[in-house]
């Protein structure tokens, strides 16, 4: 989604990427990855994302523009909801599933 980045006194036009452990933002001069883990606060004020982590405040102007997305969107869908496997069903995996499913 392409949006505007303010962060450490800097501002920047990009895009932001909604992963499933973080939040990324890209562009030609500043480039972000926020973890989940280390957001210490998160709000959206005016369609602008606000997230307070230890390493300071980043504002995504953008972000929840038209209502397309919003703080609940911070908690995505697993691997498994994505595919649709419901709770209890038995699933077989083919491949080198440990290398996917690690955690970085």
């Amino acid at each position: 989604m392409k949006c505007a980045v303010r962060a450490n006194g800097q501002r920047a036009e990009g895009k932001a990427l909604l992963e499933t452990t973080e939040i990324i933002f890209r562009s030609d001069s500043l480039r972000l990855k926020i973890p989940f883990a280390r957001m210490k606060s998160v709000k959206v004020v005016g369609g602008e994302l606000r997230v307070q982590s230890p390493e300071g405040a980043v504002c995504i102007r953008g972000w929840a523009a038209g209502g397309e997305m919003g703080p609940q969107d911070l908690n995505p869908k697993s691997r498994m909801e994505k595919l649709g496997v419901k709770e209890g069903a038995k699933v077989t995996v083919i491949g080198n599933w440990k290398r996917s499913l690690r955690r970085s």
